[in-house]
C-alpha cells in the first residue's frame, strides 16, 4: 500500500512534469526547489529507477518515468474528481437518506412535512424506518433519528424542534365523568408500554391552579401492553383502556366522538420531538432535512446520538 509520503511525492512528480522544471514545479506547488528536488529523489530511491534525466539546461523523462507519469496522472486526476464529487455531494441534498421514526409521528406529525421536503429536494431517496425503540444513532445505519419523549412544559430544549400536546382518551362507553382521574383510570385501566410497565403504568397529570399547574403521578392497572402507540390508539378505539397518544392522532376521533378525554379538567404534557444527527459532518441531504423540519416548526434544532423514548 502507498504511503502517504509516497503519494505526495507522486504528486510533486507529475506537477514538476507538467510545469516542465523543478523550478516552475516548485512555484504551483508553493514549495522550495530544494524541497521538490530531494522528494524526486527519494522517490526515485524507493521505486529503484531514474524517472527524470536532469541537466542544468533541461529534464527529460526516462522510459520509465513515462510510465510512472501517465499512471500517476490518472491518479491526480482521478483524486482530483473524487474531491469535486464529494464537494458537490456537500452542496446539493441528493443521494439516499435514511430515518427512523417513532410510530406515533409518522400517523399525523410526519407524513406532510416528508411530501414538502421531498418536492422541494426530489434528487434525495428518503427512507423510514418506523421505531418507538430507543437507538443509539453513532452504531446505527440511520442518517437521522426522530423521536418524541414526555415533557411537562413547552420550553426551548437543546435536541427538542416541536411540542406535541398529549390527550388521554378512551371510548366513549368507558367515560362516565362523574369520578375522579384517578378513580376513572382505575377502572378503565390504562393501556400499558412493554418492556417497561409489566402490570400498571403511571402517567403525568396536572390540574390548573392559580393559573399554575400541579403534576401528579397517576397509576392504573394495564390490560394490554405495546410497544407502538399506533397499537394503543387501535386498542383505545376498541375500548379496551385508555391510551395517552398526541392531540393531532386523536383530534379526528375526538370530532367524531369515536374517543373522548378520560379527564376535561386535566393536562397530560406533551410529546416534545427531537431530530437527531448520526455524523458530525451531515451528508447536504442530511443537514437540509434537519432543516426543512427546523423551520416548518419554529423551534431548536442541534446535533447528538442517543435517544430515549418515554
Amino acid at each position: 500500500m502507498l504511503s502517504h509520503q509516497d503519494l505526495r511525492r507522486l504528486r510533486y512528480f507529475v506537477e514538476v512534469v507538467r510545469a516542465g522544471s523543478i523550478r516552475r514545479g516548485a512555484e504551483s506547488l508553493r514549495l522550495s526547489p530544494a524541497v521538490v528536488s530531494e522528494a524526486l529523489g527519494q522517490l526515485e530511491a524507493t521505486l529503484g529507477v531514474t524517472l527524470l534525466q536532469r541537466t542544468t539546461r533541461k529534464m527529460q523523462l526516462t522510459s520509465t518515468g513515462e510510465i510512472v507519469f501517465r499512471r500517476a496522472a490518472d491518479m491526480a486526476s482521478a483524486a482530483q474528481e473524487a474531491i469535486e464529487a464529494g464537494r458537490q455531494a456537500s452542496r446539493e441534498p441528493s443521494g439516499p437518506l435514511r430515518i427512523t421514526l417513532s410510530g406515533e409521528l409518522c400517523l399525523s406529525w410526519f407524513p406532510a412535512k416528508l411530501r414538502a421536503f421531498e418536492t422541494a429536494f426530489p434528487k434525495v431517496g428518503v427512507a423510514v424506518v418506523v421505531d418507538d425503540a430507543p437507538v443509539a444513532l453513532e452504531h446505527s445505519a440511520f442518517d437521522i433519528a426522530v423521536r418524541a419523549a414526555f415533557s411537562r412544559e413547552a420550553k426551548a430544549q437543546a435536541d427538542v424542534i416541536d411540542h406535541i400536546p398529549l390527550e388521554c382518551v378512551c371510548a366513549p362507553h368507558l367515560q362516565t365523568g362523574e369520578e375522579s382521574l384517578e378513580h376513572g383510570l382505575q377502572r378503565i385501566g390504562l393501556i400499558g408500554l412493554s418492556g417497561t410497565e409489566p402490570i400498571k403504568r403511571s402517567i403525568w397529570a396536572a390540574i390548573a391552579a392559580n393559573k399554575q399547574p400541579i403534576w401528579s403521578r397517576v397509576e392504573a392497572p394495564c390490560r394490554f401492553l405495546a410497544s407502538e402507540h399506533v397499537v394503543h390508539h387501535r386498542l383505545a378505539l376498541e375500548g379496551f383502556g385508555a391510551a395517552l397518544l398526541m392531540r393531532p392522532t386523536v383530534d379526528d376521533d375526538l370530532a367524531r366522538n369515536r374517543l373522548v378525554p378520560v379527564s376535561a379538567r386535566h393536562v397530560f404534557g406533551f410529546a416534545a420531538v427531537s431530530v437527531k444527527l448520526r455524523d458530525k459532518h451531515p451528508t447536504a441531504a442530511a443537514r437540509a432535512l434537519c432543516q426543512h423540519l427546523h423551520g416548518s416548526v419554529g423551534s431548536v434544532l442541534s446535533e447528538g446520538t442517543d435517544l430515549t423514548d418515554d
